[in-house]
């Protein structure tokens, strides 16, 4: 068989049309004759039939017959599996789900007793596409993260809510971001949103509508609009109590509450946690905390947390605490060993529970605030007296914190100059109590001010009758001097004392003497040794009783101007060069030299 004659076994109507066409083109060129009378027609054989065609017709006529029988077979073949193939069966698919189940396109709903007590048919009858909705996730909020062992975030189911609500996902695409609200008892559809997420309670929820604008519903009793749909942006932060959101509107952030009322000024950066005094807002690097009137009261800070009216500030890999009037409570800070500051639970693929991880955790025990600190899988408690705010608070320029005094430049306690830990710590127990312990010293009921915003007299002591009185250096953190008492004859009752050269006289604790020091601009020093039993000043000079028990005059400088004399000097005049001595009250002069002039007058 030639290639052409293969090509047309392909084209099988084509080979019939050309065979027709030649059965012609042989009849026309045969020499036509006259044929005799009709005979009767001979009936031949099949075999004398097949002889008498041609090869050609002999080819065609055995490709058809083939082609027929393979056609025949395959068709056989296929009815045969055809019946032989068992009947399909319709699988039943069921999902048990915590507070509902699917089945075979139908959620049937459970109460808490585990009793259906309604359905819904789904449009998209596949358990993947049909289901009660999941919350969604709000990033921006300083939320309790739930997370898989892979950093996945463990997504929570809506509940049914009052025996009557459902929200249901129901849609062919994941792309289609619908959730139904369904009103299983009445059988209707309330509403649709495009975003769910949890609020302050379990008939509260935050709800973005098709518009892409947010709002809040209630199904307490039953649906209704609590907070309009207007705002960019409601969020919900569940370490608060508070009946508030967190609105955007224009760009900017504030509070609203449960009314829609706006309650606190508006602020740029995203709000991100509330309590009742605070606000904390997160910018690209740092917290900052405001109060509700948008002031800045605590920035430039890694996190801060709430409790009551106390602020928890992390600075530094150190936790500080702040009250209402910003008072620190703890100036030297508590170390932290890690960066989990918002709580992390996290389970296995099969939502076990393997690990909650945290930086610190605070709670308020009457009157003291306790600050858990994680260290690996050890717990470091520190115990911090709440107290001691109130007492600060109605103290100027100092505070008492966990056994430290604390001293500042400014009445607002802002700019510290120093600190000076306490021997002896104060007790306090209420919001009056006092700093008898350790406090800055008095001098005639009044307090010995800072000298040159650097030098203080504090009396640390257990003992109120039995003084001891450190002279402390602020700047340089160390003590001077310790004295029974003081005496500096500043006149002005005043907290800060400005001098370049203030003469005080000093009982020392060790001789029980009394001296003299100077104090400059930046500089302590002693002019009068502390070996004497007496000093008192007279305007610009200083009466000295010794311990020998004789008297002497010193000028301001610790310089001796007149000789020893027997008795007390009661005066002495420079200019006359005269000094009184007085004794079983009589008076008598003497030269500054000690010659007696009494018989001259």
């Amino acid at each position: 068989m030639n290639d052409e004659e293969t090509t047309k076994v392909y084209n099988f109507e084509n080979d019939l049309e050309e065979s027709k066409e030649d059965i012609v083109e042989e009849t026309s060129n045969e020499e036509i004759k006259e044929e005799p009378k009709k005979k009767k027609k001979e009936k031949k054989s099949l075999k004398e039939k097949w002889n008498s065609l041609s090869k050609k017709k002999k080819i065609i006529i055995i490709i058809a017959i083939s082609l027929f029988l393979v056609l025949l077979t395959v068709g056989i073949i296929l009815i045969v599996k055809h019946n032989n193939k068992p009947s399909k069966k319709i699988e039943k698919v069921v999902v048990e789900n915590q507070n509902y189940r699917y089945e075979n396109g139908v959620l049937y709903f459970y109460n808490k007793s585990k009793k259906v007590i309604g359905n819904y048919k789904c449009k998209n009858k596949n358990e993947k596409k049909c289901y009660v909705a999941y919350y969604s996730l709000d990033e921006d909020v300083d939320n309790t993260k739930y997370i898989y062992e892979d950093e996945k975030p463990v997504l929570f189911q809506t509940p049914i809510i009052n025996e009557k609500y459902a929200f249901i996902y129901d849609n062919a695409s994941k792309k289609e971001e619908v959730i139904t609200l369904y009103n299983f008892k009445d059988k209707k559809k309330e509403e649709i949103f495009t975003d769910l997420k949890k609020a302050y309670n379990d008939y509260v929820y935050i709800v973005k509508n098709d518009e892409g604008k947010y709002g809040a519903i209630s199904l307490k009793d039953d649906y209704s609009v609590l907070v309009k749909h207007e705002y960019e942006y409601l969020g919900n932060y569940d370490a608060s109590s508070e009946e508030v959101f967190i609105a955007k509107e224009n760009e900017k952030y504030f509070l609203i509450n449960k009314e829609g009322e706006q309650i606190s000024t508006p602020i740029n950066n995203r709000i991100c946690g509330y309590n009742g005094n605070y606000i904390k807002s997160k910018n690209d690097s740092s917290y900052v905390v405001y109060d509700y009137k948008g002031n800045v009261l605590i920035d430039s800070i890694s996190f801060a947390s709430f409790l009551d009216k106390y602020i928890f500030v992390v600075r530094d890999n150190m936790i500080y605490v702040y009250d209402n009037n910003r008072n620190k409570l703890n100036y030297d800070g508590i170390a932290i060993y890690n960066d989990n500051y918002i709580r992390k639970y996290i389970y296995d693929k099969k939502k076990k529970l393997i690990e909650i991880t945290n930086s610190y955790e605070v709670e308020l025990d009457e009157n003291n605030i306790n600050i858990k600190v994680y260290k690996d899988k050890e717990e470091i408690v520190t115990t911090i007296n709440a107290l001691e705010g109130a007492v600060n608070s109605k103290l100027a320029y100092i505070s008492y914190v966990g056994g430290k005094l604390l001293f500042y430049s400014d009445s607002e306690k802002q700019n510290l100059i120093g600190t000076y830990n306490c021997k002896n710590k104060n007790n306090i127990t209420s919001e009056d109590s006092k700093l008898t312990n350790c406090n800055i010293a008095t001098e005639k009921d009044k307090n010995v001010p800072i000298i040159n915003s650097r030098y203080t007299f504090i009396n640390d002591t257990l003992d109120s009758s039995n003084p001891s009185i450190y002279l402390y250096d602020l700047k340089e953190s160390k003590g001077l001097g310790n004295y029974l008492a003081v005496e500096t004859n500043i006149k002005d009752n005043t907290m800060f004392y400005t001098t370049s050269d203030l003469n005080i006289i000093a009982l020392s604790a060790k001789k029980n003497k009394y001296g003299i020091i100077k104090i400059g601009n930046d500089s302590v020093k002693k002019i009068v040794e502390f070996e004497n039993n007496k000093i008192t000043v007279n305007e610009d000079y200083y009466f000295v009783n010794k311990s020998s028990g004789t008297y002497s005059v010193y000028d301001n400088n610790g310089k001796s101007l007149t000789s020893e004399f027997a008795n007390e000097i009661t005066d002495y005049d420079q200019t006359r060069d005269l000094v009184m001595t007085t004794s079983n009250n009589k008076f008598k002069l003497f030269k500054s030299s000690g010659k007696e002039i009494t018989s001259k007058f």
